[in-house]
């Protein structure tokens, strides 16, 4: 289901998924991370009295080493303390953030896999591929231990800053004096990161679409001796990649350099001015000990923070992208619930499906100059077979497209797009659009099947239907509905003309294949399975673009006598 609009920070947006128990861990985790964090501002208040303790002029023996041995009680306790705390704070962080990235990338594929034609004209496959395995990596670190370190470090400089200007606020703040500086050279350089950052998200996005079609298309490659070439193309990525990441490596050593650089002025502020007031007996040894590391712990939480800001900064970009993808609401919407629905699909009887195209002229998203269509009307008269012909380009395929709604004519930039096309008298807009889309079979001359078996390719065609494929062996009635889903399957197969073939591979119909357009099938086969797919649901209508061009003639006079047959039993109109 669609999630409201997030108004808030970019960065807040994966917390939209958190649920109570996330909250929870979440909270956990930040008590641990305020306990261990606070650890190291105590060690030096108790290492600073036990200095003052180990220079003073009347300390025995004895008391030193009584003293020693409360000074190492404490730093036990405290390590004993840190070590369950840290353990605590960081997998609590680790365990919310893989929970509520998991509802995150959830959330994104079900927004992507239900966008319209027109976002996928604009996104690659590579570019979501990206997005749901390392950009929604990078939130899941971010939200996870760097935000958790975030929390400790930051607890560590409260603590440390109040535990040095309650003991000794005139070294303290001499030694505060570097942090301006610092604070400055940051800033400059984290907007450095920022922009090299978002400049590589673009680039690795495109290398990443670039990749999947040549992996996705591996035997046309080979056939025109492409490798070459489209190893040279992605070179040029990789070139742009490295010169981007050079800068963004010499920025990151930047950020370290600075980070050691404070705190070699620190060391050397607080050893000067603190020498000088206990010369002057304004100031204790024990306690120039205790302000003195409790600012270079200050300082030390800063470093450590820094790293942890860059990868939260390099999140807050990615949120955003992901969240904008997520909440763009198409304009065609299958999710939609609303629409008309003219016939029970389980009722069985004949429809009347009659497709009437008026007045129809369109224009591609991306094309929006050049009329694939021009004032184009048609009668797809119900129950028979209606053949379009014409040119490469000449809008066939696009008509096709429009009956299934992957295009509205009112949807398309150019205004010069209009007509509409009715089914059964009914404008197809006015209609629920995944009720439509149930209603269509199609068959199309480069099938494209999953990796996954015969019997799962084709019994994927009963997925929107009252017989779809049960998701789970819990379900009531498991084994009934797989046997009626198999033996629509096995009928589909034989109406494909396809029974043959599958039943000699080694698993029959549970013979696993490949996705995409290689594997061990042929171009013929591959067709036949897909139009077991499209004929598996029982399709009102029945679209072939150029569906048996891979068929030898008998088999496409087989195929087409049993879509006849089909056509006289259920009404079935194709075109």
């Amino acid at each position: 289901s669609r999630r409201p609009s997030h108004k808030g920070p970019a960065f807040f947006y994966a917390f939209t998924y958190a649920d109570r128990a996330d909250w929870s861990l979440y909270g956990i985790g930040v008590v641990g991370a305020i306990i261990s964090g606070a650890g190291f501002p105590i060690m030096d208040l108790a290492y600073g009295y036990w200095t003052t303790d180990l220079v003073a002029s009347d300390m025995t023996p004895s008391s030193l080493h009584r003293t020693t041995n409360t000074m190492a009680g404490i730093c036990l306790g405290l390590g004993v303390l840190q070590f369950i705390t840290g353990a605590i704070f960081l997998s609590c962080f680790t365990i919310a953030s893989g929970r509520i990235t998991d509802k995150l990338r959830r959330a994104y594929l079900d927004s992507v896999i239900h966008q319209d034609a027109e976002f996928f004209e604009k996104v690659g496959p590579g570019e979501v591929g990206t997005r749901m395995v390392k950009d929604v990596g990078t939130i899941k670190a971010a939200t996870g231990e760097k935000l958790g370190f975030m929390v400790w470090a930051t607890t560590t400089l409260i603590v440390a800053l109040i535990m040095a200007f309650s003991r000794a606020a005139h070294l303290a703040g001499v030694i505060v004096g570097v942090v301006p500086l610092a604070f400055i050279l940051f800033v400059s350089v984290g907007y450095l990161s920022a922009k090299a950052d978002s400049r590589l998200l673009d680039l690795e996005g495109q290398s990443g679409t670039l990749l999947e079609q040549i992996l996705g298309s591996v035997r046309v490659v080979q056939s025109f001796a492409a490798e070459s070439f489209l190893i040279k193309k992605y070179d040029e990525y990789l070139t742009r990649l490295q010169r981007l990441g050079k800068w963004r490596s010499v920025v990151r050593g930047l950020e370290l350099s600075i980070s050691y650089c404070v705190l070699n002025l620190t060391y050397s502020a607080a050893f000067w001015y603190g020498s000088q007031l206990i010369v002057r007996e304004d100031l204790q040894v024990g306690l120039m000990f205790t302000v003195f590391w409790n600012m270079f712990n200050a300082i030390f939480a800063i470093a450590n923070i820094l790293p942890h800001i860059s990868a939260i900064r390099d999140s807050v970009q990615i949120s955003a992208r992901i969240r904008t993808e997520i909440e763009r609401i198409p304009t065609i919407d299958v999710r939609n619930p609303n629409g008309t629905k003219i016939w029970n699909n389980e009722s069985g009887e004949k429809a009347n499906v009659q497709i009437e195209v008026q007045n129809l002229t369109f224009s591609y998203p991306s094309r929006p100059d050049r009329k694939t269509l021009d004032d184009v009307s048609f009668v797809l008269e119900a129950g028979k077979v209606t053949a379009l012909v014409g040119a490469s380009g000449s809008g066939k395929s696009t008509i096709a497209s429009l009956l299934l709604r992957y295009y509205d004519p009112a949807s398309s930039s150019s205004e010069k797009s209009t007509g509409r096309i009715l089914l059964a008298g009914h404008d197809i807009c006015d209609l629920n659009l995944s009720w439509l889309r149930s209603q269509i079979g199609i068959i199309a001359q480069d099938p494209q099947l999953f990796t996954a078996t015969i019997f799962d390719n084709v019994a994927y065609g009963l997925s929107g239907t009252p017989w779809e494929l049960p998701t789970s062996e819990t379900e009531p009635g498991y084994s009934e509905r797989m046997a009626d889903v198999r033996s629509r399957v096995e009928q589909a197969l034989k109406q494909a003309q396809a029974w043959d073939f599958v039943c000699k591979l080694p698993s029959g119909m549970d013979t696993r294949i490949k996705g995409g357009s290689t594997g061990v099938l042929s171009g013929g086969q591959r067709q036949r399975i897909a139009a077991a797919r499209a004929l598996v649901r029982k399709p009102r209508i029945l679209l072939l673009d150029e569906g048996t061009s891979a068929l030898d003639a008998e088999t496409e006079q087989r195929l087409m006598a049993a879509i006849h047959e089909e056509q006289v039993h259920s009404g079935m109109t194709t075109m």
